[in-house]
């Protein structure tokens, strides 16, 4: 996994590669093009939707497709998030 764009302090941004922003390239979930300001994850795909066998995703965009709520507290401490609590 490496990441692109702004720092947003997570252990992540500290234990993984920093990359360039792959602007122009589509987000891997919602399509829209990265741009130079996103922040993003870039992971390693042998799909279609991917450019060099890496697909990448807007920050929040990886997110919502893995599901917060299922990933483990260690990996949403790398992540710098916090799993809402229940009602």
């Amino acid at each position: 996994m490496k990441w692109f764009g702004p720092s947003w302090g997570a252990p992540v941004n500290e234990h993984c590669a920093h990359t360039a922003t792959p602007v122009g390239q589509p987000c891997a979930r919602c399509e829209h093009p990265i741009i130079e300001t996103d922040q993003g994850l870039s992971l390693p795909s042998m799909g279609p939707r991917c450019d060099d066998h890496r697909m990448v995703f807007h920050k929040q965009c990886l997110l919502d497709t893995i599901g917060v709520p299922v990933l483990s507290k260690s990996v949403l401490r790398r992540l710098n998030i916090t799993r809402p609590e229940p009602d």
